[in-house]
């Protein structure tokens, strides 16, 4: 499977799905705290996993590489997603960047 390897705080850690999942490496940073999540969703299953969600300060340094995957690490939290079959998946990603392309007067 694609996914990533990664080292945060020093602790190494490995996030994918599936072939037709989404994994996302996420930075939010509000009233001077900041996060990185790491998540993934596997529609064709119906989950959604959480690897990691961890406050880092400025000059911390976090490692990832995306790559064949063999096994993931154990997710912290797992819960519902909506379960999907491929051609919707496909059919939803092009309502919107068909929305996005009118929204920008290109088509």
């Amino acid at each position: 499977m694609k996914g990533f390897n990664i080292k945060i705080n020093g602790r190494a850690l490995s996030a994918g799905v599936n072939d037709v999942g989404m994994s996302f490496i996420f930075l939010n940073c509000m009233d001077g705290e900041c996060r990185i999540t790491v998540r993934s969703v596997d529609h064709i299953v119906g989950k959604q996993y959480v690897w990691a969600e961890e406050q880092i300060e400025f000059g911390q340094k976090v490692e990832f590489e995306f790559s064949d995957v063999d096994s993931v690490s154990q997710p912290i939290e797992v819960s519902e997603a909506e379960v999907m079959s491929l051609d919707d998946i496909k059919l939803e990603a092009y309502r919107r960047a068909k929305k996005t392309l009118q929204e920008e007067g290109v088509i």
